[in-house]
């Protein structure tokens, strides 16, 4: 049975955001203030941001070259869905820039709620390790 899509991801999307992937937190996922761990988030994030930059960039060759200042805005509690939502905002020769956003949602009570964002900036690599060309057509 499929889910039925939220306003509000709908909304997201015709902003143009792309959910990278959604989790749930559990119990090993938190800190001693019963809720998320900072560095679980940052662990996620990188991910979701990677995910995203290989999909757009069209290579696995890719570094990560910067995250930008990440401020936790609202705590993630455990049982909250935690969604990671990016989008390009800059295209180089040899890099790309993305904004991503972090919300949860809260099933019991269909409450949303900004997590933290932040810009990241990808570089696409050759075989040695060296910024290179990346393959920018129309994405469909």
């Amino acid at each position: 049975m499929a889910l039925e899509q939220s306003r509000f991801e709908q909304n997201l999307e015709e902003e143009g955001w792309t959910k990278v992937f959604q989790t749930l937190i559990f119990t090993k996922h938190l800190n001693y203030a019963n809720s998320l761990f900072g560095g679980q988030l940052l662990a996620w994030i990188d991910e979701a941001s990677a995910i995203y930059a290989m999909e757009y960039m069209r290579t696995k060759r890719i570094l990560t070259k910067k995250i930008s200042e990440v401020e936790f805005i609202n705590p993630a509690l455990q049982g909250d869905f935690i969604q990671f939502w990016c989008k390009s905002i800059r295209d180089g020769n040899t890099s790309m820039t993305m904004e991503l956003v972090v919300w949860t949602h809260n099933v019991d009570t269909g409450r949303q709620r900004e997590i933290c964002s932040c810009e990241i900036v990808y570089v696409a690599v050759d075989e040695l390790g060296r910024p290179a060309p990346w393959d920018k057509r129309v994405k469909s």
